[in-house]
């Protein structure tokens, strides 16, 4: 549904409920286009009359949404249109891009003719594909970053003068059509080729063709800067593809509930005060955190491995159990479709023998009824019997899920408790590299010149005690956040998992048994409707 007008409205400086009434109407009055009662109802509210339901209907309903030429100074208040792909707000007296978060689905978005000076705002659209800020006041190309499915950018007549900053652009592949024709930028000598030869993406260039002749000229005469620009996009481009990696495999550890494994020597080290000061006192800390770290890591890599596999066999038995309802239901579903199609067949006839007869009266009709009741009886029965059976596997799935749940379970508890053994044997070598340095220091000849100067901390053997207690306590504390993290997911997951087949089973149960409740009454009502209607009539009467 598209909606919008073209009037101005100088009162109007910030989008309310009765501008977008007033949106809607003018809409429909210019199309002459009425198609529901939502429709006819806003057609006919007087003037400042609002009506909530209809208008929050119509605006979860609406993908086009026109707000041009109506002063508007601030964009604001348009939650509920959780449908718009196009969005309008060209010619206002906008300064500042903002409160678009929420349009996640906005495909086309025009700020064209405002007073806009900074691209910013638009992270959460990563839909967006045509943007046009032409005529605002904006100098420099930033906050796209995230509209990585742009194919038509328009800057025209703004205030851009970098081509740096334009070339920049050629990170986004899809990008077809650019215009910054009315900008210093465009001005500067071979603007054209100099945009062609490292854009090669583009099709359009200020909305003039890019040509074949053009494209060969461009990179004849910037090759050499274009190999620089390449070697770098090589690097880029591995960059954003091990980022990317990383990524997936993060996002796959999230999802096994194995997210915490994944930062646990850095988590550690991050709640830890104490740490700063004991590399400052004690030589070779670092070399101690090295081989913690070293050790920590083959560990969890090993562990890790383990607990995806298993997850992995569970995320295999979830399917397996849909895969197995998936064909149960489409068993009972056919022998209902069988069951109805027959009933449909005998419907036909016996409709042909009651239109050619004289009158019908209701004794005529009791034995077709019966059938109609036999009919929801044989219905209702088989959908019983799909339910019998999905309680009968869906126990016997529940039982071998809870079991893998807690063999996942019992896996990252033993992980928990070697994370701990190698905080434990770390502490050790760390306290043994304490007191072999609280040794020299209490060891040393105050008398002496030449002696080794040593910090206060291991002038104090209880202070440093502390300070090393402290240390390993943080780690400790740590690696029970994070076992008891890891805990309350597998369990979050586990009953998440059953309580939502069996929510779906009830929902499911229960939209059916209103399905057939609502069929046998309309079969019904279809029969009764041969009976004649001087019949009807009697009966009135009596």
């Amino acid at each position: 549904m598209k909606v919008g007008s073209n009037k101005r409205d100088e009162e109007v400086t910030v989008i309310d409920e009765e501008t977008l009434y007033e949106v809607f109407k003018d809409s429909m009055e210019r199309e002459g286009a009425v198609e529901t009662e939502d429709d006819a109802a806003v057609l006919l509210t007087p003037p400042h009359t609002k009506n909530e339901q209809i208008l929050v209907r119509k605006m979860s309903e609406a993908t086009d949404l026109l707000l041009s030429f109506r002063n508007i100074m601030k964009i604001d208040n348009l939650q509920g249109f959780n449908s718009l792909l196009k969005l309008c707000l060209d010619n206002n007296a906008i300064s500042e891009i903002q409160n678009l978060d929420h349009l996640e689905h906005l495909e086309w978005l025009d700020l064209s003719f405002n007073s806009i000076s900074k691209i910013e705002g638009l992270s959460k659209l990563t839909n967006l594909k045509d943007v046009t800020f032409f005529a605002n006041k904006i100098e420099e190309i930033c906050g796209l970053d995230a509209c990585t499915n742009l194919e038509c950018l328009s800057l025209g007549n703004n205030k851009i003068s970098s081509v740096a900053g334009v070339i920049e652009l050629r990170r986004f592949k899809g990008l077809r059509l650019l215009n910054l024709e009315g900008n210093p930028v465009s001005e500067g000598k071979d603007y054209r080729l100099n945009l062609i030869a490292f854009m090669n993406q583009l099709k359009y260039l200020d909305y003039i063709m890019v040509t074949t002749p053009e494209v060969e000229a461009a990179k004849e005469q910037f090759q050499d800067d274009l190999m620089d620009v390449m070697e770098d996009d090589a690097l880029d481009d591995e960059r954003l593809s091990r980022e990317a990696a990383e990524a997936e495999y993060s996002a796959k550890l999230a999802r096994a509930n194995l997210g915490v494994f994944e930062t646990m020597f850095k988590d550690m080290f991050a709640g830890d005060d104490s740490h700063p000061k004991l590399r400052e006192v004690l030589p070779g800390v670092d070399d101690l955190v090295a081989t913690f770290s070293s050790e920590l890591e083959a560990m969890t890599q090993t562990m890790l491995q383990i607990c995806l596999s298993k997850d992995e066999d569970r995320r295999a038995e979830l399917e397996m159990f849909q895969e197995a309802l998936a064909g149960l239901r489409g068993k009972f579903t056919s022998e209902s479709i069988d069951i109805i199609e027959k009933w449909n067949a005998s419907k036909l006839n016996l409709s042909c023998k009651l239109s050619i007869q004289t009158s019908v009266h209701a004794e005529d009709l009791a034995g077709p009824l019966r059938k109609v009741d036999d009919l929801y009886s044989k219905l209702m029965d088989l959908e019983l019997r799909q339910v019998q059976y999905f309680e009968d596997i869906m126990s016997d799935f529940e039982a071998r899920y809870r079991e893998m749940t807690v063999a996942c379970g019992e896996v990252q508890q033993s992980y928990f408790k070697a994370v701990e053994e190698c905080e434990n044997n770390y502490y050790k070598a760390l306290n043994d590299l304490a007191e072999s340095m609280l040794e020299k220091a209490a060891a040393q000849d105050e008398d002496d010149e030449n002696s080794e100067v040593f910090p206060d901390m291991l002038l104090d053997r209880d202070l440093c005690m502390e300070t090393l207690s402290a240390s390993h306590d943080a780690h400790v504390g740590k690696v029970f956040k994070g076992e008891d993290v890891t805990r309350s997911a597998e369990t979050q997951k586990l009953n998440s998992t059953i309580d939502g087949l069996m929510d779906e089973e009830h929902e499911r149960n229960r939209s059916r048994i209103m399905e057939l409740h609502e069929f046998s009454k309309a079969a019904k009502a279809e029969l009764n409707s041969f009976i004649t209607k001087e019949e009807i009539d009697e009966d009135y009467d009596d």
